[in-house]
């Protein structure tokens, strides 16, 4: 038994670096994310422009994901040891999508088009 306590210790704590990794990138996404917002609502005030649809629908991506980062959180929090184990697919799977979201946050068009 207790090697399956120490077992589940050592995939408990990749679950919580996983995570903590995940928390950090997404820190990382929420700034990108303010940024955009602020430039878009410099252009907005500024001229007569409004936000592209590849920003609109990347703002709410962004929207989406923190939500489902902190929901992932929160199961995390709730769950006991083993069940960490069925977690670290999903801390895996939004630790990516939060890299291509940011990734894909770099608009070469711009932010904005003309109205």
């Amino acid at each position: 038994m207790e090697f399956l306590e120490n077992l589940a210790g050592q995939f408990t704590e990749t679950v919580d670096e996983k995570l903590n990794k995940l928390k950090r990138k997404l820190k990382h996404l929420v700034s990108k994310e303010h940024d955009v917002k602020v430039k878009l609502e410099y252009a907005e005030q500024l001229s007569m422009k409004k936000p592209r649809k590849e920003v609109q629908n990347w703002l709410q991506e962004v929207e989406r994901t923190k939500t489902e980062v902190q929901n992932l959180e929160a199961r995390v929090e709730e769950m006991g040891v083993f069940d960490h184990l069925t977690l670290r697919n999903s801390t895996d799977r939004y630790t990516t999508e939060v890299n291509q979201l940011i990734q894909r946050g770099v608009f070469h068009g711009g932010l904005t088009l003309q109205v």
